[in-house]
């Protein structure tokens, strides 16, 4: 057991070390290109039902919204995720989510058309702690069919590329309680990476740093707030995002 975790940890430090390096070389390139810098604000509703046998189902449902001026920008309606717990902490998942995305993107521009995309996905989880901290690497792996459009209407078929993410999060509590009250302090990073045909010059997809706070109301309800900052590479290489975000997720367990 402990050269699998030695393994994990080798490997997550590599792909971390990958994950700066591109990071960082993409952040110097953006410095002499184009950066357009927004503000958003994320509603999440996170409900997981246990289905017994260590199978349970979570869904997510996401309003993502531009903060200034106050206008859609995507929707999750919902994402789903069936997961088994495996041994020392462990767990896999299948799923995926029904993915809306409003265009342009662009805030201050009225709404032309809203995008479907369709997007299967497949995770290997593991949990750890190293004394009171919890620590959660998270591998995934998207399939993403993307609608094709034509000015402002949808076209028939899909443009289809895949997405690899890594999260890496630490977990720390404040305070000495487990149910009503407790509270804990959290930090991650993930970096996601295109794949496939259609990629041609934004292999780095994007970058999502972020921090965050959770409150238990019960054993079985929570609240987390948390910031983001998203910074992405657009299609084609010269222009970058960098977005902050404020999202809130009521979290539910059944």
């Amino acid at each position: 057991m402990k050269n699998k975790h030695r393994v994990l940890k080798l490997f997550s430090i590599s792909l971390l070390a990958v994950g700066a390096m591109t990071f960082t070389s993409t952040r110097a390139m953006a410095q002499e290109k184009n950066i357009d810098h927004e503000t958003f604000y994320w509603l999440r509703y996170s409900p997981t039902f246990d289905l017994g046998n260590s199978w349970s189902l979570k869904g997510e449902f996401e309003i993502r919204r531009w903060a200034f001026p106050d206008r859609q920008h995507q929707l999750l309606v919902p994402r789903v995720t069936f997961n088994k717990k495996l041994s020392n902490g462990w767990d896999v998942g299948i799923g995926g989510v029904y993915f809306l995305q409003s265009l342009p993107q662009d805030g201050e521009v009225d709404i032309d058309l809203t995008r479907p995309e369709i997007r299967p996905h497949q995770d290997l989880t593991m949990r750890d702690k190293v004394g009171i901290v919890g620590i959660t690497h998270r591998y995934r792996l998207e399939q993403r069919f993307i609608r094709k459009t034509e000015g402002t209407e949808l076209a028939d078929g899909y443009d289809f590329n895949l997405r690899f993410r890594y999260r890496l999060q630490f977990r720390i509590p404040l305070n000495d309680k487990s149910g009503a009250g407790a509270m804990d302090f959290k930090v991650g990073d993930e970096i996601m990476l295109n794949a496939g045909k259609n990629i041609v010059r934004n292999t780095f997809d994007q970058n999502r740093l972020y921090v965050g706070f959770r409150n238990k109301f019960s054993s079985k309800t929570n609240l987390e707030v948390d910031l983001i900052n998203w910074f992405q590479q657009r299609s084609n290489g010269d222009d970058f995002r960098s977005r902050y975000i404020l999202r809130v997720t009521f979290n539910q367990s059944f």
